[in-house]
């Protein structure tokens, strides 16, 4: 696993300054952004507060790498991680989307380390669940489909005017992708084939149809439909221009924006555009991303307006009403109700479910007067390690009875390979015996499920020691399967060694498989639970005592609050709504889409004192509105920081997906393809002597009528999968 920490920066105050002055037009100072150098020297941490960490760590046996000058990004184990922090891990998992992942309980740091860091990722943020990018939904009060969105439609629509792209390394722009969302560039060559020749028939191909660099680790992949959406229409739009492809498969939605900033504001080679089509519409603390983290990100993005990038992010797709349905979700304020308390009433029905969540989703789902959950009295196996080895030093060492369990026996944890060569079963419980010394040794092996032969394991000698960790060579037979791979061994400092995992290689050459069965110490984890009672009541006559029950009234009515989506709402990024053609004909005015809910409102997360440039047009919108068209008061605050800032097509847009096109929609159509416009915008700055355009919303505010026209049909009160004008949605 892997956790970043993120030293106290200085300046912060002075950055906040320098990134609305040159992102103002009416500026002396417009335009003049600070190189990474100048920007490095405001916000560097304090040297004591560096030192404090980075010898901490050592002391402790831990690497690291740095990340700029304020983040210390640390991988390690579970085991040796929960040592230096005093925690414990666990395995959290998402079973209805297939995710699974290692998070930290509470923790704890040393007061010196404590003040001074500003934030940990890492630890504790979960993923956003998944999503599909919208299709269009056969609607009863949708007469037509919508019209199919091509590059030369938007041209078109917006009187785009190709000019003479210098390809030059010095305006670049860059896609970021999140959650495991791959491209693949067939898919994106047969788009340009297929339709930028309408508005460039001279694109070269095998340069303008390829991306230019990518960073992370790159899988060629037909399933992303988002990927494909952002990367296709970026390029689509602004063919000519060098375009990165920026990977975050991490499952750390909060941990991975932190990345994705921090690489962009410590280097001078940064694309001068980038898109973002994910976000979430909800309370950050439901993906574990406190403030403090919100804080170090949001900085990020004031950096980045100071050094004159352009950010646009998608205004999310679930208008501004939309809060998730599961008020279940086992979170502080969660719909969980009171622990013993029991309900007499008329029953609705009656079911096993493994948790207490479940029961709560499915009377949530059926309107239900109250419901209660009793867990099945019989607990789960214990999943404590017994462990009779005797430790020493990673050069000496012995295994005695000492218990694996494979938890990868496939190319991914949880999907196994159709074409794996791995000879074991997931959850195969092996038995070590043996003792190896400064050369090595062999170590006797027993599989209690029968599924391969007794063997033997041949240990090297140690071939590498870094830090906490040292490192064997392996190599054994099974039945007719020869593998190799490799021993972990940890000794935490004071603590005698353990072999902690054993990993073997089942597709040696061959680039772009994850090549690993992996056996974990220790017995297998505990199987979920055995159900427990759910009671779903259709009326609550009165409460009753219980043993180890839980109850909720869900017709009990509940305060309305509206989240805009983040990191969107941020006030240094451009937010980025969506529109369709009225009559979905090509040519006719837009109005909002009813597709779905393009997303926007006002944050409580950030106010309008970084986002002054908004505040007359915010303040003249909620003067001149019909106030019966607004939710109530409460439910947002009037001077928060108020999405989107602009919009642009979002509906229908023909993607190649898997050598096909398929019609696709949503804010993550509309914010690459309005990025893909600002690159050619900064081409033609760029060519004139002038700076790139930088922060834009100081910009766009500034210029509203003269370069922009305003939506005025339509309306985003709608939730996601809602018609228009539902029960609950608000504007």
């Amino acid at each position: 696993m892997s956790f970043t920490l993120v030293l106290k920066e200085q300046g912060r105050e002075e950055i906040l300054r320098i990134a609305t002055a040159v992102s103002d037009p009416d500026s002396p100072s417009y335009g003049q952004y600070l190189t990474q150098a100048e920007l490095d020297e405001i916000i560097a941490p304090k040297e004591e507060d560096t030192q404090a960490v980075l010898s901490w760590l050592v002391d402790n046996g831990f690497t690291y790498h740095r990340i700029g000058v304020s983040n210390i990004a640390v991988r390690t184990t579970a085991r040796a991680a929960a040592s230096l922090l005093n925690t414990k891990f666990s395995v959290i998992r998402n079973n209805e989307a297939s995710q699974e992942v290692v998070r930290a309980g509470d923790y704890e740091l040393p007061a010196a380390i404590h003040n001074a860091v500003s934030a940990v990722f890492g630890l504790h943020g979960l993923p956003l669940p998944a999503r599909e990018v919208t299709k269009p939904p056969p609607m009863p009060h949708r007469p037509k489909p919508p019209a199919n969105v091509t590059p030369a439609v938007l041209y078109s629509t917006y009187g785009i005017k190709l000019g003479k792209v210098s390809r030059s390394a010095k305006n670049q722009q860059a896609v970021a992708e999140f959650q495991g969302q791959f491209m693949n560039s067939t898919d994106l060559a047969t788009l340009f084939k297929n339709y930028v020749t309408e508005i460039d028939p001279d694109y070269e191909v095998g340069t303008d149809d390829v991306v230019s660099k990518w960073f992370g680790k790159h899988i060629e992949n037909s399933g992303g439909i988002e990927a494909e959406l952002d990367i296709q229409y970026m390029m689509g739009l602004s063919p000519g221009i060098q375009t990165q492809f920026w990977e975050f498969p991490g499952q750390d939605f909060c941990g991975d924006l932190n990345m994705w900033t921090s690489n962009l504001t410590s280097t001078d080679d940064c694309p001068l555009v980038h898109s973002v089509s994910y976000g979430w519409q909800g309370n950050l603390s439901q993906i574990q991303c406190k403030m403090d983290n919100v804080d170090v990100v949001d900085g990020n993005f004031a950096k980045l307006a100071a050094k004159g990038i352009s950010i646009m992010i998608s205004s999310g797709d679930s208008g501004s009403g939309y809060a998730p349905p599961n008020q279940c979700m086992m979170m502080p304020g969660g719909h969980l109700g009171q622990k013993g308390v029991g309900i007499d009433g008329d029953v609705l029905r009656m079911m096993k479910v493994e948790e207490v969540g479940e029961c709560c989703e499915e009377a949530g789902q059926a309107k239900a007067a109250g419901w209660t959950f009793v867990p099945h009295p019989k607990k789960g196996p214990d999943a404590l390690l017994t462990d009779g080895n005797t430790y020493e030093k990673p050069t000496k060492f012995e295994f005695k009875d000492a218990m694996y369990h494979d938890i990868e026996a496939g190319v991914e944890p949880g999907r196994p390979d159709p074409e794996s060569k791995s000879p074991f079963k997931m959850r195969d419980i092996f038995i070590l015996n043996g003792e190896l010394d400064e050369s090595g040794g062999d170590v006797k092996v027993h599989n209690t499920n029968g599924t391969v032969d007794d063997t033997t394991i041949h240990f090297s000698a140690p071939e590498k020691s870094e830090g906490i960790e040292t490192i064997r060579n392996v190599t054994a037979t099974f039945g007719d399967v020869d593998l190799k791979g490799r021993a972990v061994f940890v000794a935490m400092q004071g603590n005698p060694a353990r072999c902690f995992n054993i990993e073997w290689v089942m597709h040696e050459g061959e680039p772009g498989r994850e090549a690993e069965s992996l056996w974990e110490f220790g017995p297998n984890p505990p199987p979920p639970p055995p159900p427990g009672e759910c009671t779903i009541y259709k009326t609550v006559n009165s409460h009753t005592s219980a043993n180890d029950s839980t109850t909720s009234d869900f017709k009990k009515k509940t305060h309305v609050t509206l989240w805009p989506s983040w990191p969107a709402s941020s006030p240094w990024v451009t937010a980025v709504g969506a529109t369709r053609f009225v009559g979905q004909e090509v040519g006719n005015d837009e109005m909002a889409t009813d597709q779905f809910g393009s997303g926007g409102g006002f944050s409580k997360q950030f106010d309008q004192t970084n986002a002054a440039w908004q505040a007359d047009a915010t303040a003249k919108y909620l003067s001149t509105v019909d106030p019966s068209t607004l939710p109530p008061a409460e439910a947002y605050p009037a001077k928060g920081r108020g999405t989107p800032d602009v919009a642009a097509l979002g509906e229908g847009y023909q993607v190649v997906v898997g050598g096909h096109v398929t019609a696709v929609g949503g804010t993550s159509a509309s914010s690459p393809a309005f990025a893909g416009m600002m690159s050619l915008i900064n081409e033609a700055r760029l060519s004139a002597g002038k700076p790139a355009m930088g922060f834009l919303n100081p910009f766009l505010y500034k210029n509203a009528e003269s370069g922009f026209t305003d939506v005025t049909l339509g309306s985003n009160k709608i939730g996601r999968g809602k018609p228009p004008d539902a029960p609950c949605a608000h504007d």
